[in-house]
């Protein structure tokens, strides 16, 4: 914009390159740290649909039961 060159010197080609690993290490870390965060909830939601799903056919037969009760209940009053 200025119109003025801009030099690089090699000290600060060299630290602009250290800047850019660290940045780019620190970025890395974050992602793989999302990506298993995600990989665990994904985990966690696919044992509890399991475990959802055995808790209905547990409901279910014990529903059939308590009618099973509630009728018996009903024609002895």
């Amino acid at each position: 914009m200025e119109r003025r060159y801009v030099y690089t010197t090699p000290k600060s080609f060299l630290e602009l390159l250290k800047l850019f690993k660290g940045m780019l290490a620190k970025k890395k870390n974050a992602l793989t740290n999302a990506r298993e965060k995600y990989e665990l909830g994904v985990v966690k939601l696919t044992e509890t649909s399991a475990k959802v799903a055995e808790l209905e056919a547990i409901l279910k037969v014990s529903s059939v039961e308590v009618e099973k009760i509630k009728k018996l209940a009903d024609a002895q009053a």
